[in-house]
């Protein structure tokens, strides 16, 4: 198990990776199969009860190379929202979504999908992937709009950015992207890269009720974007330091970026 969260009744939802053949599923989820080759793992998303005495629901997610989740919310009716990254050519993913293909499946991809509350089918589900590199989508968190927030790393110079949007040049090496998913036939409302010239990882991020973005991960840049007047804005010394930053409603600019450390 690798995310967990909980809904109002304290039911629990749980998403992870395993190479079980035998691992529990239910009769009429999304997918009963163990879809993983020698040595490749399949996710796993449960539903437990409240008691966590029985399933609700169970089912395999993923294709036939390795399959890895990364972030898990839950939204609206049960629906749930679940980020990762796949190198599978065949991860399942719906008519008319953003990306359908994987076209280069040698590569690790991220991947958004939505399950919806009885756990027997998807909702959405989309690969995020470049031509040139290797994307991760590391963690995911909803506005109150149901529009999902991914943050992850990439190394692509040709991931796709929304014009206007904070930063729309990879800074070098890996680079953090942050995103704003809605959904719809143009589902891209703003995609920036945020980094500097070394690595730049992302892990993790939250939405507030202005529906403004905090990212926190680390970072081995010695030229990491930071802002006037915030806490520490150059390295304190290491070769890795943590990093906060809040993003404003539209991905265009920073409210506030710190290294932590």
């Amino acid at each position: 198990g690798q995310c967990i969260t909980t809904d109002g009744i304290g039911e629990i939802y749980v998403a992870g990776q395993t190479w079980s053949g035998d691992f529990p599923t239910t009769a009429g989820a999304f997918d009963t199969s163990f879809n993983g080759g020698t040595d490749m793992m399949d996710i796993f998303v449960t539903k437990m009860n409240a008691a966590g005495s029985a399933l609700i629901y169970s089912t395999f997610l993923g294709g036939g190379q390795a399959d890895t989740p990364s972030g898990l919310c839950l939204g609206s009716g049960g629906y749930i929202y679940l980020t990762g990254y796949t190198a599978s050519d065949d991860f399942p993913t719906t008519s008319g979504a953003y990306i359908e293909e994987n076209y280069l499946a040698e590569f690790g991809e991220g991947f958004i999908t939505v399950l919806n509350s009885s756990g027997d089918d998807l909702y959405y589900s989309t690969y995020l992937v470049t031509q040139y590199g290797e994307e991760k989508c590391l963690g995911i968190a909803l506005d109150s709009s149901e529009a999902a927030y991914v943050v992850g790393t990439t190394n692509s110079i040709d991931f796709p950015t929304t014009a206007g949007a904070y930063d729309t040049v990879h800074n070098g090496d890996i680079d953090t992207f942050v995103v704003k998913f809605n959904f719809s036939a143009t589902p891209l409302e703003y995609s920036t890269f945020l980094g500097g010239v070394y690595f730049d990882k992302a892990q993790c991020i939250a939405v507030d009720s202005d529906k403004m973005a905090y990212v926190a991960g680390t970072t081995g840049s010695i030229d990491f974007p930071t802002t006037a007047g915030a806490f520490a804005t150059t390295p304190v010394g290491g070769a890795t330091e943590a990093f906060v930053t809040k993003l404003n409603q539209t991905g265009t600019g920073l409210v506030y970026s710190t290294y932590f450390g």
